[in-house]
């Protein structure tokens, strides 16, 4: 397994030892999905919030609301770009973009 140079394995439990940044990509930014945008963005690990939604007033008001977040203009720039992806979005997005 790949060890992040941050964590160190001890025993059965992962401690970080250093710094760890990441940035985290949230497709959907419904109720799920800006809650978890509002709540990665207030980790220190955290270094930026990517969102994707196809309705760009709700990435606007969680970007204007938060200096960690922004919009991106596909999938293809989140997935290139972020180190973690959640997936919040409806179905209807998923079965037109899910790969």
């Amino acid at each position: 397994m790949r060890e992040h140079p941050a964590v160190e394995r001890t025993g059965p439990l992962y401690m970080r030892t250093g710094d760890l940044s990441m940035k985290v990509g949230i497709v959907g930014c419904g109720f799920i999905g800006s809650t978890l945008a509002y709540t990665a963005a207030g980790m220190d690990e955290v270094e930026e919030v990517l969102l994707l939604d196809t309705e760009a007033d709700r990435v606007a008001q969680i970007s204007n609301a938060t200096p960690k977040a922004r919009g991106v203009e596909g999938l293809d720039e989140m997935l290139a770009s972020a180190d973690l992806v959640v997936e919040a979005a409806n179905q209807a997005f998923v079965a037109e973009h899910g790969r």
